[in-house]
């Protein structure tokens, strides 16, 4: 399980803004690969606790492909001015 910060921050000459993609965790359930899981997953090697990624619409460098897809269209619609479903302002 990973687990990210999203956070939309304004940067100058660019329309979309700048994602700071903060990872604060990384764990995996094994009781959760054992059921649902294929043999021989793996805790995810490429991301660490504490990683800072920025971004807008493209995978920022270094970051794990697999995280990556699983996020890119929350961070595309911050990075566009967008809030998902009951973010605050």
């Amino acid at each position: 399980m990973l687990i990210f910060v999203l956070k939309g921050s304004i940067s100058e000459g660019y329309t979309m803004k700048v994602v700071i993609i903060t990872v604060l965790d990384t764990s995996l359930r094994q009781d959760l690969v054992e059921r649902y899981g294929n043999p021989g997953l793996k805790p995810c090697g490429v991301l660490k606790k504490g990683d800072v990624f920025y971004a807008t619409n493209t995978c920022p460098a270094g970051m794990c492909d697999c995280a990556w897809r699983t996020m890119n269209q929350y961070v595309f619609a911050l990075s566009a001015g967008d809030l998902p479903a009951g973010g605050d302002r």
